[in-house]
């Protein structure tokens, strides 16, 4: 990768490591500032909650144009593996129970069934 990157290619590298002990950033805090970390959030709590329902209606819905008598493209999904694509459907399934997506339609767009296998 770094022999690719410095002929002249662009790319991202992630990597993702599990640590086991790791403190959490709040864990160096003296009481008082834990304390104050805390009314701070508290204060903002709508901001830092998990959202229960959809944004408010803003002055410009977004849409994406189409083209008059356009097909939609007939290409395959992208492939994931099992332990991706199991996320994938409990965060679907998660998005879907919660109201926060819909089922769509669109001759445009993948429809996903969770639990389904792809055919």
């Amino acid at each position: 990768m770094d022999k690719l990157l410095h002929s002249g290619c662009y790319g991202v590298i992630l990597c993702a490591i599990e640590c086991e002990n790791m403190t959490k950033p709040a864990d160096d805090l003296s009481s008082p500032q834990q304390h104050e970390l805390q009314a701070l959030l508290d204060s903002f709590s709508a901001v830092f909650g998990t959202p229960t329902t959809l944004p408010p209606v803003r002055e410009h819905d977004y849409r994406i144009p189409l083209i008059s008598g356009c097909k939609p493209p007939s290409i395959r999904p992208y492939a994931y593996g099992p332990l991706q694509k199991s996320e994938i459907e409990k965060c679907v399934k998660e998005l879907l129970d919660s109201g926060f997506i819909r089922n769509s339609h669109s001759p445009f767009s993948f429809s996903y069934f969770v639990g389904q296998e792809e055919g």
